[in-house]
């Protein structure tokens, strides 16, 4: 997709999504654009919460291990999750 650029609709970007599937539809990979750049995060613990009145804020917490494979990429395993308290 051309990230972050306006388009009209869920549907335009259906159609969209159609046609590169179409035009890849025998390839194993999808190539990158030559623009394409950024990171790959692999983050085993992640926090979230919702603001609450008086502070009574509701958190939440999942965590999972992160180990490295044959080729040196990171295979994580299934989350696990815990509120917190505010």
């Amino acid at each position: 997709s051309n990230q972050s650029r306006p388009i009209q609709s869920r549907d335009a970007l259906l159609q969209q999504l159609k046609r590169v599937e179409q035009k890849y539809e025998s390839e194993t990979e999808i190539p990158r654009p030559p623009h394409w750049g950024g990171y790959r995060l692999w983050p085993d613990t992640m926090e979230l919460w919702v603001n609450g009145d008086d502070r009574l804020h509701d958190r939440g917490c999942w965590h999972r291990n992160l180990t490295l494979d044959k080729e040196g990429l990171y295979v994580g395993d299934p989350w696990t999750n815990e509120r917190l308290q505010p």
